[in-house]
């Protein structure tokens, strides 16, 4: 039989290999590595994350207000900083003259659009385009603190199946908005079999 410090000392223990296996899995991207991001919560399936007009939204059809343009991308993380991740259409209809950096802002009290800044200088106030990690397949930032955080939020726009995507700084509830889990793994897709 397990004395009770004996049972205590081995969940301990079995919480300190979970805890260094949790701490394993958090990689930065290599640069050769691109990939898409997608959006899960229980109503948002994996919808992927694009770029329109600046800002990042999650849906299949951009909005019908766009200035400019809307398009699918892809990331790659930068050579000299893989915490920040460069964005890049995924088609060959669509050509940048720059390469715009995903950005968020972290600052406290901020409820901001992710969205994407063509320099580290047109940043706006207090956001940021680095930090960017995996833990696991799943998006986090990790600050000059050394915490990591996943505050990403999907807000309603007045297009069906259409949100911006938000970084909420607080966590706290906004509206109508719905925390999101932001992933580098695509939604299955199932096939039915025919026999």
């Amino acid at each position: 039989m397990f004395s009770k410090s004996s049972f205590l000392s081995a969940i301990l223990i079995g919480l300190e290999i979970v805890s260094a296996a949790a701490i394993g899995s958090v990689k930065r991207q290599t640069t050769d590595t691109t990939f898409g991001l997608y959006a899960y919560n229980k109503n948002i399936s994996g919808l992927p994350v694009f770029y329109g007009d600046g800002i990042a939204y999650i849906g299949n059809a951009p909005p019908v207000n766009l200035t400019y343009e809307s398009v699918n991308v892809t990331f790659t993380p930068q050579t000299s900083d893989s915490s920040t991740w460069a964005a890049k259409p995924n088609t060959t209809d669509v050509t940048w003259s720059t390469t715009p950096f995903l950005y968020i802002n972290p600052t406290s009290g901020a409820f901001d659009s992710v969205g994407f800044v063509n320099s580290t200088s047109d940043l706006p106030t207090g956001a940021t385009a680095s930090g960017f990690l995996f833990y696991g397949q799943s998006v986090m930032y990790q600050g000059s603190s050394g915490s990591m955080d996943a505050k990403f939020w999907a807000e309603p726009t007045d297009q069906k199946d259409l949100w911006v995507l938000k970084w909420n700084s607080d966590g706290t509830s906004q509206g109508q908005s719905v925390p999101v889990v932001i992933k580098s793994t695509p939604p299955t897709t199932i096939t039915r079999m025919m026999n």
